[in-house]
């Protein structure tokens, strides 16, 4: 049987085996740093201690992770979301200096190094158009000429995929929710949070200091200690005259727009307003609130002080419903405080309204 002749390598592989390639020289020239005198190199404009995440400074500074070994670091934890979920993860924080330094050290100075940003800026910005997905990373206190962010430009803002949901953003949010939901209180994390949310936007409509993270903190933990009975594991007996008529009376209920309107007298309401603080609070008019109590002591004489346990609850469910009361965040002191308007009904209403700290 005859055999097939094999091919012999080709001219050109032959011409590129002996180094003779007619069209790319055989290495890259690596480009050159042009270095500053060390003694001219400007300070630093960053304040004193600031810190950084490793991720954020490889990404604003332009260094690797080889570059950002001997960097002093602390090791803490945050929130991040995974998989679906709000998880706590390691978080190393550096000083910012000590990364700008570094640097300064691989680019040649301060100088160089803000020549670099802005090359690699204009080439950016060339590549991806002046409204990009996200900005050209660099630090905050670097503001370069040509840089469409810094004369008014936008770009389309993405919630990042890891980012933890507000109400989990720490650590110790994550521990307070485990706490209130380990003894049967899910609904009062979700309340406060609500709360928060609402003050929120009220902060941002009026211009105010918004919450924050640390402010979400203290809120949260004053919620850790409010002192509430447990909620009643079973609904009120379908055939009981007194709750069927403490139902019909509650679904008569006026409803505010706003717990803090002015505008909200009538229709079953009343508005006072605080001499001293300048806010107005919306209530039920004093002629309903009575005939709710008596129908509360109907309950109790049915049922017994288990019934007016249940019906307790029922009343203060409405009363949040109706937005005349329930969870208020206010800023007191030099920090954020919370309060329950509608917690008086878990309690008897001849008795001061408590809290336990």
């Amino acid at each position: 049987m005859p055999k097939v002749a094999t091919p012999k390598s080709s001219p050109a592989k032959r011409a590129h085996a002996a180094g003779s390639s007619p069209t790319k020289s055989a290495s890259r020239k690596k480009k050159t740093v042009e270095v500053q005198d060390r003694a001219t190199w400007r300070s630093s404009r960053i304040p004193p201690n600031t810190t950084i995440t490793k991720g954020i400074a490889m990404g604003n500074y332009h260094l690797n992770n080889n570059e950002m070994k001997g960097l002093k670091f602390d090791e803490n934890q945050t929130v991040k979301r995974i998989a679906g979920k709000d998880q706590l993860v390691a978080m190393y924080l550096y000083q910012e200096r000590d990364v700008e330094l570094k640097a300064w050290e691989k680019y040649g100075g301060p100088d160089s190094f803000e020549n670099f940003l802005k090359d690699k800026m204009a080439k950016y910005y060339a590549k991806h158009g002046t409204v990009p997905k996200k900005p050209f990373p660099k630090p905050d206190t670097y503001i370069l000429a040509g840089d469409p962010m810094a004369s008014g430009g936008v770009y389309i803002l993405q919630r990042p995929k890891n980012m933890p949901s507000r109400e989990m953003a720490t650590p110790k949010l994550l521990q307070i929710k485990a706490q209130m939901e380990a003894r049967g209180q899910k609904w009062l994390w979700d309340a406060v949070n609500e709360a928060i949310s609402d003050r929120e936007c009220e902060c941002d409509m009026f211009y105010e200091a918004n919450i924050g993270r640390r402010g979400r903190e203290e809120l949260m933990t004053d919620a850790l200690y409010l002192k509430y009975p447990p909620r009643p594991a079973f609904p009120p007996p379908s055939d009981s005259a007194s709750f069927a008529a403490l139902k019909n009376l509650l679904e008569q209920a006026a409803s505010a727009e706003s717990r803090r309107s002015a505008f909200d007298g009538g229709k079953g309401l009343e508005v006072h307003e605080d001499g001293f603080t300048g806010y107005t609070s919306v209530t039920w008019r004093d002629r309903y609130m009575t005939d709710v109590y008596d129908h509360l002591d109907a309950v109790k004489a049915e049922h017994g002080a288990d019934g007016w346990k249940m019906a307790r609850w029922i009343v203060y469910d409405k009363y949040v419903e109706c937005n005349v009361g329930g969870f208020t965040c206010e800023y007191e002191g030099g920090g954020w405080e919370l309060e329950d308007t509608a917690s008086f009904w878990l309690h008897d209403w001849r008795l001061p309204q408590y809290r336990q700290v």
